[in-house]
């Protein structure tokens, strides 16, 4: 790919010829930048799935359980926690079917993607620096840096590390891939190159709706660095504005904003501050990488509260004016950090904005510009050995921090105490380790932390329902359903508190409460299999036999291996006479399940029945 930037020499050197082994040099720094970040993130293989967001996402997510082709036409059908995102829930589901549902199989996804990504870095980057003589033969180990600091530094680590982190890495792979073709298309020519980059961008924000930055990124390169006309480059691009447009709409569809959001949002000239605070906090989080940590309880409401965050905005202003008129492969690079990271700058408000605006993850795509940036440096002056052994050493320095951030996310309670040092005063931080410390049975500890997240945030339906699930598992169910009732009264579309209330009536025989609760937490979360099952007993209980039925083929359809589900549906079946009908499901029951003992009984009492 061929550089015309309007002030660096585009004299190309001629590429560097193959090895006695027949393997190019340039494949060659290719195949180190993969393999030296794969030893680095292979630590992330020792990690189970964490308590932030792993269990909604695939250990409780109907779309999963089983991996099937219906669940499969299901994903891509329906949104899932407000998110419709087909693409990640079709990878899952072929992770599943290849580890069993082990987290070793979703880690080795993340880095091999990753370690990909970063050798599509290096080309990308390789590509776009200048070519003078010069500089020709320091463009190969530059592109290298620059490739390593995007693979190893150690704000990459949340994404590669955290299982659910796989959308900020399936959709950034897709994302470069995308670049990668559609400036090959632009070098090459041949419409099979630009079909395919519009289809992996598609997929791209498909995985992560984040991903609509990319045609910004290619307007950026088309004509910044290939000296496209602009009007040129904005009719190639028209497709990939209407795929974004359409993205857009999407989400804005399926995400209702959560109630406890807008408190936290702040005032809506105060957006370009939050912004403009939100990129200086990532410059300094990248320069010094240490205290990382999955929140940061940077809201906007905090930022405003210190009257020095303001002067953010003016110093991006003068950087970005600064960088305008350089132009350049300084431009090119800061404008590609800008550009991933505009859709979650707080310029327009989203969902974890009530935690944080700032997270780890949502820098992934933008340290390739730091990369570029860093390989841009090196070719500057490029014969200064000092240099180069700064920079190897800051590598090493890069992969022993990220080594050290992996581990914390093996131990999801180690995770959160480190946290809790960092954002003492993060509600969400605080429920998270009372979540861990509830999952390692210290219950006095949990509610410690559970009780001082809802001190913070009294209005947060879910910490109310956390801490309440808590005091049922203690039996102080009374005090529990004052908790429950708070958390469905601060979120009426929160459906786990009516099931849990519901699941409290019927074990007091309040049948008309609970029915009522099912209800409300299946009109919530309509894939609910646990709500359905159980309201499909409750009518059974009732007798109502045709409304038991409905629910409970409803959760079968939800969830095909629930043995409990099949058996009721064949006891629902014989009570209605059809016993040949209720004898089949048995049957298919037995057949996965031979052990099961009451399946069986019920079978013969069935087939006796059935007997002249």
């Amino acid at each position: 790919m061929a550089h015309r930037g309007r002030k660096e020499k585009t004299r190309q050197p001629r590429e560097a010829a193959p090895t006695k082994s027949g393997l190019s040099p340039i494949v060659g720094w290719g195949i180190a930048v993969f393999l030296l970040t794969v030893a680095v993130f292979a630590v992330s293989l020792g990690g189970g799935f964490s308590n932030w967001d792993d269990e909604t996402n695939v250990l409780a997510n109907p779309m999963l359980h089983p991996p099937s082709w219906r669940n499969f036409g299901y994903a891509w059908g329906a949104s899932y926690e407000a998110l419709y995102i087909p693409v990640l829930y079709s990878a899952y589901m072929v992770e599943m079917l290849a580890g069993g549902g082990s987290a070793i199989a979703f880690h080795a996804v993340n880095m091999v993607l990753h370690a990909a990504s970063a050798v599509m870095v290096f080309f990308l980057i390789r590509a776009i620096l200048p070519s003078s003589s010069d500089v020709g033969r320091w463009r190969d180990p530059a592109a290298a840096v620059g490739a390593l600091i995007f693979g190893l530094h150690p704000l990459q680590v949340e994404p590669v590390a955290w299982v659910t982190g796989q959308k900020d890495v399936l959709s950034g792979f897709l994302a470069l891939a995308a670049v990668c073709l559609y400036l090959l298309w632009r070098q090459r020519g041949g419409r099979i190159h630009y079909v395919a980059a519009l289809v992996l961008f598609v997929l791209s924000t498909l995985t992560k709706p984040a991903a609509v930055a990319v045609p910004l990124a290619l307007l950026l390169l088309d004509v910044v660095w290939l000296s496209n006309p602009w009007r040129r480059v904005l009719v190639a691009l028209i497709p990939w504005f209407v795929v974004a447009s359409a993205v857009v709409v999407v989400t804005a569809l399926v995400q209702t904003p959560s109630p406890t959001l807008k408190p936290a949002l702040g005032p809506v000239w105060s957006r370009p501050f939050v912004a403009a605070d939100a990129l200086v906090f990532y410059i300094r989080r990248i320069l010094l990488p240490i205290d990382l940590a999955p929140v940061y309880g940077r809201t906007p409401v905090v930022v405003l509260a210190g009257w020095w965050n303001y002067l953010a905005l003016p110093a991006v202003l003068v950087a970005a004016i600064l960088l305008l008129r350089r132009g350049g492969t300084a431009l090119i690079a800061s404008g590609w950090f800008v550009v991933f990271f505009l859709p979650v700058l707080g310029l327009v408000p989203f969902g974890f904005q009530k935690y944080s605006t700032v997270a780890d993850r949502y820098a992934y795509l933008s340290m390739a510009g730091i990369g570029l940036a860093v390989a841009w440096g090196l070719t500057v002056r490029p014969s200064r050995p000092v240099i180069w052994g700064i920079m190897i050493a800051i590598l090493m320095v890069f992969a022993g921090l990220s080594v050290r951030q992996q581990l914390l996310w093996r131990d999801s309670a180690a995770l959160w105490s480190h946290n809790l040092a960092i954002a003492p005063e993060s509600a969400v931080v605080h429920a998270q380790y009372g979540n861990a410390c509830t999952s390692a049975g210290q219950a006095a500890q949990a509610e410690q932390h559970l009780r001082e997240a809802l001190r913070l945030a009294p209005d947060e339906p879910y910490f109310h329902n956390n801490l309440a699930s808590l005091l049922v598992a203690d039996g102080r169910v009374d005090e529990a359903v004052e908790h429950f009732l708070r958390a469905a009264e601060c979120d009426p579309r929160y459906a786990s508190p009516h099931y849990n209330l519901g699941q409290i009536y019927k074990r007091k025989g309040l049948a008309a409460e609970a029915e009522r609760e099912y209800r409300a937490a299946i009109a919530a979360k309509p894939y609910y299999y646990e709500a359905r099952l159980n309201l499909g007993a409750l009518l059974l209980e009732k007798g109502d036999l045709p409304g038991a039925e409905a629910e409970t083929r409803e959760a079968l359809r939800l969830n095909p291996s629930a043995m409990a589900a099949r058996r009721n549906l064949a006891g629902i079946l014989a009570k209605q006479g059809r016993l040949n009908e209720a004898a089949e499901e048995l049957h298919t029951m037995l057949a996965r399940n031979p052990g099961d003992a009451e399946s069986a009984a019920m079978l013969r009492q069935i087939e006796g029945a059935l007997r002249p």
